[in-house]
């Protein structure tokens, strides 16, 4: 025979008071599950990033090369931070065209700036994460990494600042030194004429 269950027959569930600790109570653990969930999508959409980033990269590094320089991983970064140029562009050309009424496409162009003023904030300041490609190792890991997001964790990210631009090249150098050359070369002919005037 089935037990018989606890509850009184008039017995109800009685409504929580607002002010009651039951209800901060409940209020509290709504309030933790909402951060939790926010935080995790936060993060996946971190990692989502991410990933698109080191795709990018993967797909464009030399597969023959065992090392890179510090002004090759530049010169990839200074690539990475120009892929939205022609869709800008794209934006700018339906912005030209006449008889058309408000910014289309308003949102995804100021996303797009957003994200290229930080990016090329982040460049030139603290250094902008990439793929550690400066390190025999870590290159040859990341050449057989096949995309996956459960390898994040095993490939090796460095900061790489902006490179400064050489100050000076061997053409200027050269120049300088010949402009020195010529400029003695005068101040010994006055010195002569000044000696012929005075005999």
């Amino acid at each position: 025979m089935p037990k018989a269950l606890n509850t009184k027959l008039g017995q109800r569930r009685k409504a929580i008071h607002p002010s009651s600790r039951k209800a901060a109570q409940l209020a509290r653990g709504a309030h933790k599950k909402e951060k939790r969930n926010n935080q995790e999508a936060e993060r996946s959409l971190r990692q989502n990033v991410l990933v698109e980033k080191l795709k990018w990269f993967h797909e464009r590094i030399d597969l023959d090369k065992s090392v890179y320089s510090k002004e090759e991983v530049c010169q990839l970064i200074e690539e990475y931070l120009q892929r939205f140029d022609e869709e800008l562009e794209q934006i700018a050309i339906v912005h030209s065209i006449k008889n058309r009424q408000g910014r289309q496409y308003a949102a995804r162009e100021d996303a797009i700036k957003t994200t290229i003023e930080k990016e090329q904030n982040e460049y030139t300041t603290c250094g902008f994460e990439v793929p550690d490609l400066m390190n025999g190792k870590h290159l040859k890991f990341f050449k057989v990494w096949n995309g996956d997001a459960k390898y994040l964790t095993a490939i090796k990210l460095s900061h790489v600042k902006a490179c400064k631009p050489k100050t000076h090249s061997k053409d200027t150098i050269d120049k300088s030194v010949t402009k020195v050359d010529n400029s003695d070369k005068d101040n010994d002919v006055k010195s002569k004429v000044t000696e012929d005037s005075n005999q």
